[in-house]
């Protein structure tokens, strides 16, 4: 099983957990949603990390679209 298709795999099971909620830190930036509060920041800074390893990681295992692939598991648990 390809590296995104495990990392996807693994995201549906957390989806799927009783009392999922979404995001944390998704859930905490709905909380707080001014661009220049501090917790904003670290959101997208937080955000902008995974997705970049992940695009980076998708890039070394080969894959065709690493940036596209890279925004799906954020997007699938937000």
């Amino acid at each position: 099983m390809e590296l995104a298709d495990r990392f996807v795999a693994t995201l549906a099971r957390q989806i799927e957990e009783p009392g999922f909620r979404g995001c944390p830190c998704i859930n905490a930036s709905a909380e707080y949603p001014d661009p220049g509060s501090r917790l904003y920041q670290e959101v997208v800074r937080h955000r902008t990390m995974v997705e970049e390893g992940l695009r980076r990681g998708l890039e070394l295992f080969g894959n065709a679209t690493p940036a596209e692939t890279a925004l799906l598991p954020t997007t699938l648990r937000d």
